[in-house]
């Protein structure tokens, strides 16, 4: 069950690029609704979540698909990603204001004990993720209003993940120096 909702997470982050690719070979109703029929099935698979919020959440994805063919308009559709951006950092800056911070919390989940000097990186770390999910959600809206659908897709699709990967890539190396430079 885990497997198949990671799995439907993974056309669900690259329906951007998908839409870039193919945009032109569908119709708006079938991009929305395939988007909302993936989502709403990763979403009633979700365990740990009641049985109203996922109803909630299918709801939600039903009025989005509504409005947006209704509308014959994009617009409300291309802020999902942003909602996504919004929601992720809205987390990340509540556990600043409750710890243990968000990359403490994910670490701990992972098995990983978070203790003494490593307590403060861990929160500086989460700052870092909150200002990317702001700037993220910024350049998404933006790019939902102004942008090309071309713009928007591309970026949301694979710009704003190359992103992430960076901060991965660039944090790792980061971490391992500041673990030897505290184990002293």
């Amino acid at each position: 069950m885990r497997l198949t909702v990671a799995l439907l997470a993974l056309p669900l982050a690259l329906f951007p690029l998908l839409m870039f690719w193919w945009f032109d070979s569908l119709s708006m109703q079938v991009w929305v609704g395939a988007f909302c029929a993936l989502a709403a099935l990763r979403i009633g698979l979700l365990s740990g979540w009641t049985l109203a919020k996922k109803a909630a959440a299918i709801a939600t994805l039903l009025v989005l698909f509504g409005v947006t063919t209704g509308l014959q308009d994009l617009l409300l559709f291309k802020f999902y990603p942003v909602v996504v951006s919004l929601v992720a950092a809205t987390f990340f800056a509540t556990t600043l204001r409750s710890p243990p911070s968000a990359i403490e919390r994910i670490s701990t989940r992972f098995g990983v004990a978070v203790t003494g000097p490593a307590v403060p990186y861990t929160r500086r770390l989460t700052m870092v993720w909150l200002a990317f999910f702001l700037c993220n959600a910024g350049i998404a809206g933006y790019l939902a209003v102004e942008g090309s659908m071309a713009a928007w897709a591309l970026y949301n699709g694979a710009i704003s993940y190359l992103i992430i990967f960076i901060l991965l890539l660039v944090e790792y190396p980061i971490r391992l120096l500041y673990r030897k430079h505290h184990a002293r």
